[in-house]
């Protein structure tokens, strides 16, 4: 999978990033000049993210939204502190264990994913 995200962005990500509970596997992808404001939830919540419209060029979250009560508001939140013309990058599970942290409520199949995140495929 990131390696599919890499390919996809064919380029460092630069500007200012968002990262929320545990970007590691992103640290390669981010260029060393980008300002990075990494974020634990649940001591950050997704579904009401505490920063102004408009503020990041990138928001990643990395195997976070199964653990959210509401995901389709996490998106929305992400999309709405985003510059115009950022990214969203979100990463989920589908077939894996139960993992309680601080609870585990969700699986997406594609078609669930591309409609809670507005997307289309194309």
């Amino acid at each position: 999978m990131y390696k599919k995200i890499q390919e996809y962005l064919k380029q460092p990500i630069r500007g200012k990033i968002l990262g929320i509970s545990g970007i590691e596997n992103f640290h390669s992808l981010i260029s060393k000049n980008a300002v990075v404001i990494d974020t634990k939830y649940p001591e950050v919540d997704m579904q009401n993210l505490p920063y102004d419209d408009n503020s990041f060029n990138f928001v990643i979250s990395d195997q976070i939204i199964e653990h959210l009560e509401d995901p389709k508001k996490a998106i929305d939140e992400s999309y709405r502190v985003l510059k115009n013309g950022g990214t969203a990058i979100h990463t989920t599970c589908f077939i894996n264990a139960i993992h309680h942290y601080p609870k585990d409520f969700w699986r997406f199949s594609t078609d669930a994913f591309l409609l809670t995140t507005h997307l289309t495929t194309e």
